[in-house]
């Protein structure tokens, strides 16, 4: 007997009858996924998913476990989808002072050490910083405010980038990729709309040109400083804090800016 797939999304008409058939089919979408894509890469059937997503059928936890492997849905989101089931959460949120951090916390702390004179930052899946060398410390100009969306929309980082309107539109992109992938976090949602505001009226730059990456151009005392930016991040986390960290690193693009960046941070802080 062979069976016979169903159509993409043929069963609209009854989705929703479970939480977890709501969420699964939210990420499938997200995915760009059919049914029988999604089927083939959690090495499951069409018909069992379309049944997971109407209801029909609940998942085990290695079933939710393959699913969310597939579509790679963020650690946080897959405690959503494993609670959607019914099932207990599969992952720790641990604090990110927890002393079962620590390790991860030196890791951290290292590589914005070593990268003073130049700005780094950590900050978590909000945008908050939870570490940042002293240079970081010097572009915050003693704000006060500790998210990284909020200086760059509201606070002095504006005032600081020659290419703020691209940097914002680029940055705006980046946090409704950011809400997308998490679609439970009002937080994120309510920096998209401070952002989306923040952008209003202001006709979005062309992306032709030279640059590889875009990336701030600082403006340090009358002079420009342009940069490349590297984001990093955990490989494989198992906890949501893991997932969810991420260090910005800012590099001069020149000699001169190196220079510029050097002289900005203190001459008691060069690198050793």
């Amino acid at each position: 007997m062979v069976e016979v797939a169903p159509a993409c999304d043929s069963v609209d008409m009854i989705v929703g009858t479970s939480p977890f058939g709501r969420e699964l089919r939210y990420w499938r979408r997200q995915r760009g996924l059919s049914q029988l894509d999604l089927a083939e890469m959690s090495a499951s059937t069409s018909r069992h998913v379309s049944f997971l997503e109407s209801g029909r059928s609940r998942p085990s936890a290695v079933m939710v476990e393959r699913l969310c492997e597939a579509m790679a849905v963020p650690v946080r989101e897959r405690n959503a989808l494993f609670e959607a089931a019914g099932l207990a959460a599969a992952y720790d949120e641990i604090p990110f002072e927890d002393p079962e951090l620590a390790p991860y916390r030196f890791a951290i702390t290292s590589i914005l050490e070593r990268h003073h004179p130049f700005p780094g930052f950590a900050f978590d899946h909000g945008w908050n910083i939870v570490l940042a060398n002293p240079a970081a410390e010097v572009m915050m100009l003693g704000s006060g405010e500790r998210n990284l969306a909020r200086l760059m929309f509201e606070g002095p980082f504006r005032a600081m980038m020659a290419n703020w309107e691209s940097m914002a539109w680029a940055t705006l992109a980046r946090l409704r990729r950011d809400a997308a992938m998490r679609p439970h976090d009002p937080a994120l949602a309510s920096l998209v709309e401070m952002a989306t505001r923040a952008v209003a009226g202001i006709p979005r730059p062309a992306t032709v040109g030279r640059d590889l990456v875009l990336c701030p151009i600082l403006l340090v005392g009358g002079r420009t400083v342009r940069t490349v930016t590297v984001t990093a991040r955990f490989g494989a986390p198992r906890t949501t804090s893991t997932d969810e960290l991420q260090v910005e690193l800012i590099f001069p693009e020149t000699d001169e800016g190196r220079a510029i960046l050097e002289s900005l941070a203190g001459p008691a802080s060069k690198k050793g």
